[in-house]
């Protein structure tokens, strides 16, 4: 009777932190199961081929690129030691997208109460956004985890700016820009909201914060200044045309909406929270109205930043590239339930559940079973296919205008010698198709302009002797067999 009296006085004053545990618990169950199903997608084949040889290979890869070292360098340790299967590539991901489930929660309640904080964690647990990038062999949820680290220390350390605090808060500051050029939107966020803190400002702290931030940043500044100036990879951005219909779409892809109805339902949720929080009164629920301000610009600022970035200078307008605001528009979601009590004594429940069953029926059931991480990029099947015609007489021409070494990870069949198609019109021939040695050509493509262009230089160098005999296709992959006359 008094062990079960002290489990039930434990849970009773632990209650708080044995939710959150169920719920960082369930969300790494719902990020690592099928992590392995979908096929790996390009950009996700990008990664694998940064992380092949040393790490100076790696960072080599980096030189000319859109992204900063720090996530690739990490996952090269983690590859060196577990491989390169697409569990291994994938999970790194996967532990960062939860980790941000605690520091959120953490966030949250500094800027409001546990309820909200609960409430929040919940939410980015099952959320369908978070989940497919917590699966993706890319940088993005460790940035996002740490961006919401780093505000959170930015706020302890604005309060208190102690050793402690100026160590943490410069540390996670500066892993995040080394993590993603889009940290440094956050971090003019934290100097927005610092330079509208009403309270005594520490500013000569955040003076040795801000040298301290460039002072290790010094290594990467010429290699991300170059990167950035030249708008290294990212040249396949679009201009955008028309800003409300981008937004639109940006806020469809985060809330993952099928029908103009469930975005307008998170709308009103958004719009709802927004509204709570001028309703709050500071003095009854302890909420400062520096902590309000904090949480709009927190939302909204790097999106403005971004799209006028997108206006002025380089087309950046992606939903991946701004994609961290969908956990500030949680915490505004969850701010709007937890305030519904106040109303309805069950409301916020029913509002949750309903949100829940949702989210698991119209868009987490779906993708699980879909097995697809972006439509018509399921590499795996295509070279499960495309295998199959192959032997040690065929030919591999590679229209896909990306690194040889990707075409190899699901293409372990490909042949050592492939030729790029940027050259064939520059091969005689004879040349090219060996005196007849060869008896098919396999012409590889992924969706563009130029490939449409080298399969009919293609054809037109080899029509005595090649006829298009079979096109094997999977979305945007494309591999037109090429036979020959006998």
């Amino acid at each position: 009777m008094e062990k079960e009296n002290k489990l039930l006085n434990y849970i009773k004053n632990n209650k708080e932190y044995i939710i959150l545990s169920v719920i960082i618990l369930l969300a790494f169950i719902l990020r690592i199961y099928k992590i392995s199903s979908p096929s790996l997608w390009h950009d996700e084949l990008m990664t694998f081929y940064r992380l092949q040889g040393s790490f100076s290979d790696t960072l080599t890869t980096l030189l000319i690129s859109p992204f900063p070292p720090l996530y690739y360098i990490l996952t090269k340790f983690w590859t060196n030691i577990f491989g390169f299967s697409e569990f291994a590539l994938r999970f790194p991901s996967a532990i960062f997208s939860t980790l941000t489930i605690p520091y959120l929660y953490l966030l949250t309640k500094k800027l409001f109460n546990k309820q909200t904080a609960l409430i929040s964690s919940f939410i980015l647990a099952i959320f369908p956004y978070a989940i497919n990038y917590a699966q993706e062999a890319k940088m993005y949820s460790m940035v996002w985890f740490l961006s919401i680290a780093s505000f959170y220390h930015f706020l302890n350390f604005i309060e208190n700016p102690d050793k402690r605090n100026i160590i943490l808060y410069t540390l996670f500051t500066a892993l995040m820009i080394y993590t993603l050029y889009f940290g440094f939107l956050i971090l003019i966020t934290q100097l927005t909201c610092f330079l509208l803190y009403s309270k005594r400002k520490p500013i000569k702290e955040m003076i040795i914060v801000l040298l301290s931030i460039i002072l290790l940043y010094i290594p990467w500044i010429r290699i991300a200044s170059q990167n950035i100036s030249h708008k290294s990879g990212i040249e396949w951005v679009l201009q955008t045309n028309n800003y409300l219909q981008a937004l639109k779409e940006i806020f469809s892809d985060i809330f993952r909406t099928n029908t103009s109805l469930e975005l307008t339902i998170y709308t009103i949720l958004i719009l709802s929270g927004i509204t709570t929080l001028f309703l709050i009164k500071e003095n009854k629920d302890k909420i400062n109205s520096w902590k309000k301000t904090y949480i709009l610009l927190l939302t909204f600022l790097p999106l403005l930043l971004i799209i006028l970035i997108d206006f002025l200078s380089t087309p950046i307008l992606v939903t991946r590239y701004i994609g961290f605001i969908h956990i500030p528009l949680i915490i505004l979601i969850a701010l709007s339930i937890n305030y519904t009590n106040k109303w309805s004594k069950y409301l916020s429940m029913i509002i949750l559940i309903i949100l829940t069953i949702s989210i698991f029926t119209i868009h987490l059931s779906p993708y699980y079973q879909n097995q697809l991480k972006i439509e018509g990029e399921d590499w795996r099947s295509f070279f499960n296919e495309t295998c199959n015609e192959i032997n040690n007489k065929t030919l591999i021409i590679n229209g896909i205008s990306s690194p040889e070494k990707i075409l190899h990870y699901y293409g372990a069949c490909l042949p050592k010698v492939i030729i790029p198609a940027l050259f064939i019109t520059d091969i005689p021939s004879d040349k090219l198709t060996a005196n007849y040695s060869y008896e098919k050509l396999i012409f590889l493509s992924r969706l563009a302009p130029q490939a449409t262009l080298q399969l009919r230089d293609l054809k037109n160098n080899t029509k005595d002797r090649y006829y298009l005999n079979k096109t094997i296709q999977e979305g945007s992959l494309k591999a037109n067999i090429l036979k020959r006359i006998n």
